[in-house]
Formats: C-alpha cells, sequence, structure tokens
C-alpha cells in the first residue's frame, strides 16, 4: 500500500467508525486486496484534498458516491510540483 493510501485510510476508518484491526470489505465496502484505494478523482478544498467516490466505485449503489477528505498537511510531503 502506498503512502498516500495508508493516510486515506486512516481517515476513511475514522469516517465510518471503522477499526483498524477489521477487514474493510467486512462491511459494505469493496476494495481490491482490502485496500483503500484512492482515485485521481480529487479537488483541493482549501486546506484539505477532497477524494470523491461515484456510486458503486466502493459501495452498492444505495450508498451513493462518498466524499473523504484528508488535510492537506497530512499528504503535502507527499506531492510533487510540476512547473
Amino acid at each position: 500500500m502506498n503512502a498516500l493510501n495508508k493516510i486515506a485510510e486512516r481517515y476513511f476508518r475514522n469516517l465510518f467508525e471503522l477499526p483498524p484491526e477489521e477487514s474493510l470489505n467486512n462491511y459494505i465496502f469493496w476494495f481490491e486486496n482490502n485496500q483503500l484505494s484512492v482515485y485521481d478523482n480529487f479537488t483541493f478544498n482549501g486546506g484539505e484534498v477532497l477524494f470523491y467516490y461515484n456510486s458503486y466505485d466502493i459501495a452498492p449503489y444505495l450508498v451513493g458516491p462518498l466524499e473523504l477528505l484528508v488535510p492537506l498537511g497530512k499528504i503535502k510531503h507527499l506531492l510533487k510540483r510540476d512547473i
């Protein structure tokens, strides 16, 4: 699991109150290899990065689209600036 996914998973688990030792796939979510993966569907929202999951991306349609906010300060060291 890359560093960004690892950081994002902590916030994802907190958002849905999922214990760290529990499998993500034991809940309503489905992730390849049972690991959260952030997609390239994101935007910067002030001091946060908003990762957006469409319906059916990681959960059944009835859950709808999901938004995951990660503080920019927690992942800033992973960003590269292209000029």
